[in-house]
């Protein structure tokens, strides 16, 4: 059985904890390569645009370039 790219947990009455698996929305292909790093490059940015992002965005596990086989998520954390 394949593991969701999206999966979600309810912290408590008012939160809910969502992960995004880059691994299987990027897989390791040269194209995707190319839009993973676009996404990486612009983390950043989106990071800056609002005082919140901040906040309930996480990035965690970015695999090194010798080893994708590392799984990278993006963690949300937002109100219900």
């Amino acid at each position: 059985m394949t593991k969701s790219i999206l999966s979600y947990q309810q912290e408590d009455s008012i939160r809910l904890q969502c992960e995004i698996d880059l691994e299987q929305l990027f897989p390791p292909t040269k194209k995707r390569k190319r839009e993973r790093e676009r996404f990486e490059n612009k983390w950043k940015d989106f990071l800056e645009s609002d005082p919140c992002n901040k906040e309930i965005s996480e990035f965690s596990g970015r695999p090194s370039k010798k080893d994708m086989g590392v799984a990278s998520q993006l963690n949300t954390s937002n109100n219900v």
